[in-house]
């Protein structure tokens, strides 16, 4: 499962990047006129469909399954995509706080070969830039979003 996951890395991180998408005008319609009508052959344009539902996966995939961090570029993902957003949709307008379901699990996990004590820093630096500019900052200082 591990691998299915870190192979959205390029494409997702790509996603993020909105200078970049920007540059190859992947945002913009009216860039080529004469293919306006034409079905799109970029990728880009066709992981931006569907980044909502990698979020998903990655998310709820690293979450219940902490083994798998263990790959090669797991780790870079999980931190990716904990600083995307505070909140991660379960069902229509049903949302949880990620960050705080990522730190029991993560405090709970054992293993003998791998140990994930030593990277929750990821956690935190995730809650902080996902709250960044959103006015949560205070709230967190304060204990209310993320415990200490």
């Amino acid at each position: 499962m591990s691998q299915a996951l870190v192979s959205l890395l390029p494409s997702y991180s790509k996603l993020n990047n909105l200078e970049q998408l920007r540059k190859e005008g992947t945002l913009n319609i009216t860039l080529n006129p004469e293919k306006l009508a034409l079905p799109s052959q970029d990728m880009a344009q066709l992981d931006l469909l569907s980044k909502e539902k990698m979020y998903a996966w990655v998310v709820y995939g690293q979450l219940f399954c902490p083994e798998e961090l263990a790959m090669p570029g797991a780790l870079d993902l999980c931190r990716v995509v904990l600083s995307q957003a505070y909140r991660a949709p379960v069902f229509r307008n049903i949302s949880i706080p990620i960050h705080n379901f990522y730190s029991d699990a993560w405090k709970n996990f054992k293993s003998k070969t791998f140990k994930l004590n030593k990277e929750k820093k990821i956690i935190v630096d995730g809650l902080q830039a996902a709250t960044a500019g959103h006015g949560l900052i205070g709230m967190r200082a304060r204990g209310g979003i993320f415990g200490s």
